[in-house]
Protein backbone atom coordinates (compact mmCIF):
# COMPACT_ATOMS: atom_id res chain seq x y z
CA UNK A 1 0.00 0.00 0.00
CA UNK A 2 1.64 3.12 -1.15
CA UNK A 3 1.30 6.37 1.11
CA UNK A 4 -0.10 9.92 -0.36
CA UNK A 5 1.96 12.99 0.70
CA UNK A 6 -0.55 15.39 1.72
CA UNK A 7 1.70 18.17 1.27
CA UNK A 8 3.39 20.02 -0.94
CA UNK A 9 6.98 20.82 -1.05
CA UNK A 10 8.53 22.43 1.59
CA UNK A 11 10.94 24.94 1.47
CA UNK A 12 14.82 24.68 2.80
CA UNK A 13 13.65 27.75 4.83
CA UNK A 14 10.66 25.91 6.55
CA UNK A 15 12.67 22.59 6.86
CA UNK A 16 15.72 24.51 8.64
CA UNK A 17 12.79 26.59 11.03
CA UNK A 18 10.99 23.19 12.02
CA UNK A 19 14.64 21.74 13.03
CA UNK A 20 15.26 24.56 14.70
CA UNK A 21 11.57 24.43 16.73
CA UNK A 22 11.77 20.72 17.48
CA UNK A 23 15.46 21.09 18.74
CA UNK A 24 14.13 24.35 21.24
CA UNK A 25 11.98 21.77 22.27
CA UNK A 26 14.20 18.85 22.86
CA UNK A 27 17.05 21.07 24.19
CA UNK A 28 14.69 23.74 26.50
CA UNK A 29 11.56 21.64 27.47
CA UNK A 30 13.56 18.32 27.76
CA UNK A 31 10.92 16.61 25.20
CA UNK A 32 12.08 13.01 23.52
CA UNK A 33 12.61 13.73 19.48
CA UNK A 34 8.81 11.94 18.72
CA UNK A 35 7.18 14.18 20.87
CA UNK A 36 8.97 17.54 19.48
CA UNK A 37 8.44 15.90 16.03
CA UNK A 38 5.18 15.77 16.09
CA UNK A 39 4.43 19.28 18.07
CA UNK A 40 6.06 20.74 14.96
CA UNK A 41 4.65 18.50 12.39
CA UNK A 42 1.18 19.47 13.40
CA UNK A 43 1.87 23.20 13.08
CA UNK A 44 3.16 22.68 9.27
CA UNK A 45 0.35 19.83 8.65
CA UNK A 46 3.12 17.36 7.48
CA UNK A 47 3.63 13.55 9.09
CA UNK A 48 6.03 13.52 12.76
CA UNK A 49 8.29 11.34 10.51
CA UNK A 50 8.93 14.09 8.43
CA UNK A 51 9.88 16.41 10.74
CA UNK A 52 12.34 13.33 12.35
CA UNK A 53 13.86 12.83 9.27
CA UNK A 54 14.75 16.59 9.03
CA UNK A 55 16.53 16.22 12.10
CA UNK A 56 18.18 13.39 11.34
CA UNK A 57 19.27 14.98 8.16
CA UNK A 58 20.55 18.11 9.99
CA UNK A 59 22.95 16.09 12.52
CA UNK A 60 26.82 16.54 11.52
CA UNK A 61 27.99 13.37 9.93
CA UNK A 62 30.59 11.56 12.50
CA UNK A 63 33.87 11.47 11.25
CA UNK A 64 34.37 7.87 10.65
CA UNK A 65 38.81 8.13 10.99
CA UNK A 66 41.20 7.09 8.85
CA UNK A 67 41.63 2.97 7.76
CA UNK A 68 44.19 2.83 10.45
CA UNK A 69 42.12 4.19 13.35
CA UNK A 70 39.52 2.04 12.38
CA UNK A 71 41.30 -1.50 12.61
CA UNK A 72 43.16 0.05 15.89
CA UNK A 73 39.81 0.53 17.43
CA UNK A 74 38.38 -3.03 16.19
CA UNK A 75 41.78 -4.49 17.65
CA UNK A 76 40.63 -2.59 21.14
CA UNK A 77 37.30 -4.08 20.70
CA UNK A 78 38.50 -7.43 19.93
CA UNK A 79 40.63 -7.21 23.17
CA UNK A 80 38.24 -6.21 25.25
CA UNK A 81 35.65 -8.84 24.18
CA UNK A 82 38.80 -11.84 25.05
CA UNK A 83 38.82 -10.13 28.27
CA UNK A 84 35.55 -10.09 28.96
CA UNK A 85 35.05 -13.77 27.91
CA UNK A 86 37.84 -14.91 29.90
CA UNK A 87 36.38 -13.09 33.18
CA UNK A 88 33.42 -14.85 32.90
CA UNK A 89 34.67 -18.14 32.41
CA UNK A 90 36.48 -17.63 35.79
CA UNK A 91 33.15 -16.49 37.16
CA UNK A 92 31.30 -19.43 35.86
CA UNK A 93 34.20 -21.32 37.23
CA UNK A 94 33.66 -20.28 40.71
CA UNK A 95 29.80 -20.53 40.77
CA UNK A 96 28.56 -23.42 42.92
CA UNK A 97 26.72 -25.89 41.16
CA UNK A 98 23.99 -26.72 43.80
CA UNK A 99 22.69 -23.09 43.60
CA UNK A 100 23.82 -22.01 47.23
CA UNK A 101 26.43 -19.10 47.96
CA UNK A 102 30.23 -19.66 48.73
Amino acid sequence: MNSIRRYGPVSDEVRRAAVAAARALMDGANWSRTRAAREVAAGLSVHPNTVSNWLRDAEPAEPCGTVAELQEQVRSLQDQLRASHITMRELERHQPTDGRAR
